[in-house]
């Protein structure tokens, strides 16, 4: 895949999440993930939380179905733990089956620290769990699907009519009802990034409001699929391409109003 993306000097994202899922059959997994906090990541990632179980779906046609484990958890169903860093922004959440990093903006000043740092974080904090784990005699990770997620906030200029200028902030997509004036739009899609269709992009429009009480719409851009390997480069080559393909789908989305507003910077 083509690895030329487009950045933006000020881009509306407000959540990157960069995981994967493992097999975990061992009833270890969840105590040693507690105490893998506790022993390697407390210094920097000193407050934890207890989240309910994350089941992603593996995305791969009925007929592969057997070839892939879809046994994400032991016996009994672990919470997910959210281990968050000193000012929040950087959150790494572990469940027997699961391990992602995520980078969220939690408040207005902070910047997107852009892909190179959040790659070089996962791949650094991954390479640590299974290190760990395998020190504690649990068999290394048998990584089967990756997930790579960008959610943003978009407001339009004229903010209060946000929701009924969804076509200055989308292309065209829609042919409503000439005459009659649009509300707001809610749009999901999904589209396979391989033949094989374990491979896809989804992609989520949602009206919302924000917590200060104004209208925005959500994008939400997820691509979910099998590497092409087990092994850490394999892993982080997926979530490269994936990276890749949200940033076209968020490009042919989005109007060049919007670009602009954004400050696009073509060829970084």
């Amino acid at each position: 895949m083509d690895d030329h993306v487009v950045t933006f000097a000020s881009p509306p994202v407000v959540e990157v999440v960069a995981g994967v899922s493992f097999v975990s059959r061992s009833a270890e997994v969840g105590p040693l993930l507690s105490a893998f906090w506790k022993e390697r990541l407390r210094d920097t990632f000193p407050h934890v939380q207890q989240q309910p179980p994350y089941s992603p779906r593996l995305e791969v046609e009925q007929a592969q179905l057997g070839m892939l484990d879809g046994d994400f958890g032991a016996t009994f169903p672990w919470a997910r733990l959210w281990a968050t860093s000193h000012n929040d922004d950087e959150v790494l959440q572990l469940q027997p089956g699961w391990f992602a990093c995520n980078w969220r903006k939690v408040k207005p000043e902070h910047e997107y620290d852009r892909w190179l740092q959040r790659r070089a974080s996962f791949a650094k904090w991954y390479e640590q769990l299974a290190e760990y784990l395998e020190g504690e005699g649990v068999s290394a990770l048998s990584v089967n699907q990756c997930e790579v997620t960008y959610v943003n906030h978009i407001y339009h200029h004229d903010v209060a009519k946000t929701h009924a200028k969804f076509d200055e902030i989308f292309k065209p997509v829609l042919a409503p009802l000439t005459g009659l004036p649009v509300g707001q739009v809610a749009l999901q899609m999904q589209q396979p990034l391989d033949e094989g269709g374990s491979k896809l992009l989804h992609t989520k429009i949602s009206p919302a409001i924000g917590r200060d009480g104004r209208p925005l719409y959500v994008l939400d851009l997820t691509v979910r699929g099998v590497p092409d390997g087990a092994g850490l480069p394999s892993i982080l080559e997926f979530l490269d391409s994936g990276r890749t393909a949200i940033d076209k789908a968020f490009v042919a989305i989005t109007s060049e109003m919007m670009h602009r507003e954004w400050g696009i910077q073509d060829g970084c």
